[in-house]
């Protein structure tokens, strides 16, 4: 199950395309920043497993069981702007390595390197025209940051 969005009330996104020498907090305190402007939601930092299905002879509903751990996902909804974090996120988009982002939201602040895995224009909401989703696929745990 995805996690469901939080409201972006005073949360903020960052975006560098260097990578930290390791993941640790000194390494990504070390990495200039640029500041994503026009975040209107984003998702929980939430853990999730991969699961698997089987259909067995004589049972009313699948078995479905954990198998591991899957890569933790982002989705970013903006307000589609012209600033340079969403030009550095639309860079990102298009190279095949991560980037290495900083993401404060109500329940803490997070550093973490992700591959941005979907781009989409539009949407269902009455300023579609306007917005814009980016899905960050974590490539190694989240570190908080102090």
């Amino acid at each position: 199950m995805m996690p469901e969005p939080a409201l972006a009330v005073g949360s903020t996104l960052a975006i560098s395309l260097a990578l930290p020498a390791t993941l640790d907090a000194a390494s990504f305190s070390a990495l200039a920043f640029t500041a994503v402007r026009g975040v209107r939601t984003v998702g929980d930092m939430a853990e999730q497993w991969q699961t698997t299905t089987n259909n067995l002879a004589n049972r009313d509903y699948p078995l479905v069981t954990k198998t591991w751990r899957s890569a933790i996902q982002q989705d970013i909804d903006l307000l589609q702007l012209t600033d340079a974090g969403q030009a550095l996120l639309m860079q990102a988009y298009n190279q095949p390595g991560p980037a290495a982002f900083l993401m404060a939201q109500p329940n803490g602040t997070y550093w973490f390197t992700a591959l941005i895995t979907t781009r989409a224009a539009g949407g269902r909401s009455p300023d579609a025209l306007l917005a814009r989703r980016f899905t960050l696929t974590l490539t190694a745990p989240p570190i908080t940051a102090t």
